[in-house]
């Protein structure tokens, strides 16, 4: 179910802290895309399984950075146009 706040400030404060999520989660999965990135640098040919997760890792990340997008275009169009009646 969708929250919808009563005024323009609970707005922005709802859409700044669906922004802090994006950003931590996206945080998260550079972290795991690194440190698994790091696991296939092992001097050797790395394997199937560790190139399969290197590349989910980096979908994951490109998910999270995407959505994060999406989130801060959404916030700075509502903060700098706020919506009528608000």
């Amino acid at each position: 179910m969708a929250e919808y706040p009563g005024n323009y400030e609970e707005m922005l404060e709802l859409w700044r802290s669906k922004l802090r999520k994006a950003q931590a989660r996206h945080s998260a999965a550079v972290r795991k895309y690194r440190r698994v990135s790091r696991d296939c640098k092992g001097g050797a040919f790395p394997s199937p399984n560790a190139l399969r997760a290197l590349q989910q890792a980096r979908r994951e990340e490109t998910a999270a950075l995407q959505k994060c997008m999406r989130i801060l275009v959404a916030f700075f169009l509502i903060r700098e146009q706020p919506p009528a009646g608000l």
